[in-house]
């Protein structure tokens, strides 16, 4: 469950906006499996076969990893437009990731 709820935040992220629109938090509810891993000598871990099951993660595929404050975050990756973040019908231009309705816009843009 993602809940989005308008407070305080972390220092360098307040003091980036501050002066600016309200800063939005992202409390995330996280369910603890209760599986606890070790981390080998060259940084890896082991993600449970149950989890990759539940999550449709196989062997190879290529996941994201994002930092929020004190947590890492693991996400299967998934090509997406890097204007909103679309994942329905993406093509490369130029070496980044445009949906069709942003191609669209940008289009129209430059008809302007």
């Amino acid at each position: 469950m993602v809940q989005y709820l308008q407070g305080s935040a972390d220092p360098a992220i307040l003091s980036k906006y501050s002066g600016k629109e309200p800063v939005w938090v992202r409390y995330i509810y996280m369910k603890s499996t209760g599986i606890v891993r070790p981390i080998d000598s060259l940084g890896r871990i082991v993600l449970p076969k149950e989890i990759r099951n539940v999550l449709n993660i196989n062997s190879k595929d290529p996941l994201e990893i994002f930092i929020e404050s004190d947590r890492i975050i693991l996400k299967k990756y998934a090509p997406s437009c890097i204007f909103c973040d679309s994942g329905e019908s993406v093509a490369f231009y130029k070496g980044k990731l445009i949906c069709g309705a942003c191609m669209e816009a940008l289009k129209n843009i430059a008809a302007e």
